[in-house]
C-alpha cells in the first residue's frame, strides 16, 4: 500500500444502535488493527478537567488521578473481566502526561492485554461523534470512521432496546449527523463515512474500501465472526454479519410514527441516498417537547438498565455516566 503507515488513533463513531459495535468487531479481526474492548467515552471530561488533576508526571498526583478514574464506567467494565490496568504500569507506559498521551497508553494497554503486534490502535465510542474536533485537536493524526444507519430503523431500535421516544431520536439523528458531517469534511482524507446497510449487505466491498482508507490490505478474516456483537435488540445473540438486519421499518406496526419520522428527517435521508418520500415541509420537534422527551427517555433507560443489570450495578454505572456527562 502507498503512503505513510497509519498507526492510530482510529475512532469509530456513530449514533447508538447504528452498527458501531459490529464495525468495531470486524476491524478488530484485522491483524493490524486493535480496538479497545470497551467504550472509553471519557476523553472530553479529561480535557475539561485536566488541570484539576495536577501534574501527572508526579506519581503521587497520578495515583490520585488513577483512583478517581476507577469510578467511571470504562474501568468498571474492565474490572468485570479482570483487566483493570494497575497504576504503576499505566504511569510507566505514558510517553508524557498530556490527556492524549495518558489516553494512548491506556488504550494500547487494553489492546495488548488481548492481542499483540497490532499496528493501528483505536477506540469505538459513539458519543465521540459530538467531539471529533476536540479529538482531532489532541490527536492531529487521528482518523474517523462514521457509520450511519437509516433513521427509521435507528428509531425502532432505540425504542425496542430502551423504550426511548422515537420523535426525539429522529430529531437528534438529524441534528447530530448533520453537525458531524460538517466537522468530518474539515478533516479531508482522515474522515470516512459508510452506511450500516451497505456494511451488512456488501461487507467485503465496504471493508475493502475501509482498509484502503486505513492504507492496509483487506483480510478475509474480517468477515468471520465467532461471537455475537449484540446483547440487546433483535440481533441479540446472533453471530455473524446479519444481512437481514435492515428495512425493519417496512414491516413495523407503527406506520404513523414512521411517517412522522420521515417528515423530520427526509432531507438528510435523501442526502444519504436512502429511499424516502418527499414532503412539502420539514417537521422539527420543538425544544420544549425535546426536553420532556429527554426526561421520559432517562426514566426508560433507567428502567431498562435495572432490569438487565440490577440496582447495584445500575447505580454504579449511572453515577459514572452522570459524572462524565456533567463535567465532560
Amino acid at each position: 500500500m502507498e503512503g505513510k503507515p497509519f498507526s492510530g488513533p482510529l475512532f469509530v463513531v456513530g449514533m447508538p444502535r447504528s452498527g458501531t459495535k459490529l464495525l468495531r468487531t470486524v476491524l478488530d479481526q484485522h491483524s493490524q488493527i486493535g480496538m479497545a474492548e470497551f467504550e472509553t467515552e471519557f476523553f472530553p471530561y479529561w480535557v475539561k478537567n485536566w488541570d484539576r488533576f495536577g501534574d501527572l508526571s508526579e506519581y503521587c498526583n497520578f495515583e490520585k488521578f488513577y483512583f478517581k478514574m476507577m469510578r467511571i464506567p470504562y474501568f468498571l467494565y474492565c474490572s468485570r473481566v479482570g483487566k483493570v490496568i494497575c497504576c504503576s504500569s499505566w504511569y510507566k507506559m505514558c510517553e508524557g502526561y498530556t490527556p492524549a498521551q495518558v489516553f494512548k497508553a491506556l488504550v494500547i494497554h487494553d489492546i495488548n492485554s488481548r492481542c499483540t503486534n497490532k499496528r493501528i490502535w483505536g477506540d469505538k465510542s459513539p458519543s465521540y461523534l459530538n467531539h471529533m474536533c476536540l479529538l482531532k485537536e489532541h490527536f492531529p493524526q487521528a482518523k474517523f470512521i462514521h457509520i450511519i444507519r437509516d433513521v427509521r430503523d435507528y428509531c425502532l431500535s432505540i425504542n425496542n432496546a430502551w423504550g426511548k421516544n422515537m420523535y426525539r431520536a429522529a430529531q437528534r439523528w438529524v441534528d447530530t449527523i448533520r453537525k458531524a458531517r460538517q466537522q468530518g469534511r474539515k478533516f479531508g482524507e482522515d474522515y470516512y463515512e459508510l452506511r450500516f446497510e451497505d456494511l451488512i449487505s456488501q461487507p467485503e466491498k465496504v471493508l475493502i474500501n475501509v482498509c484502503s482508507f486505513l492504507n492496509i490490505p483487506f483480510e478475509r478474516k474480517m468477515l468471520e465472526l465467532d461471537h455475537p456483537t449484540e446483547n440487546i435488540g433483535s440481533a441479540k445473540g446472533r453471530i455473524g454479519i446479519l444481512s437481514d438486519n435492515k428495512g425493519k421499518y417496512l414491516n413495523t406496526s407503527l406506520p404513523q410514527k414512521i411517517f412522522e419520522i420521515e417528515k423530520i428527517a427526509w432531507p438528510l435521508l435523501i442526502e444519504l441516498d436512502y429511499p424516502v418520500r418527499r414532503f412539502s415541509t420539514t417537521s422539527t420537534v420543538p425544544p420544549v417537547k425535546m426536553f420532556l422527551y429527554q426526561i421520559y427517555d432517562g426514566i426508560s433507560l433507567l428502567r431498562s438498565t435495572v432490569s438487565r443489570r440490577g440496582i447495584k450495578d445500575t447505580l454504579k454505572l449511572n453515577l459514572g455516566f452522570i459524572k462524565i456527562s456533567l463535567l465532560g
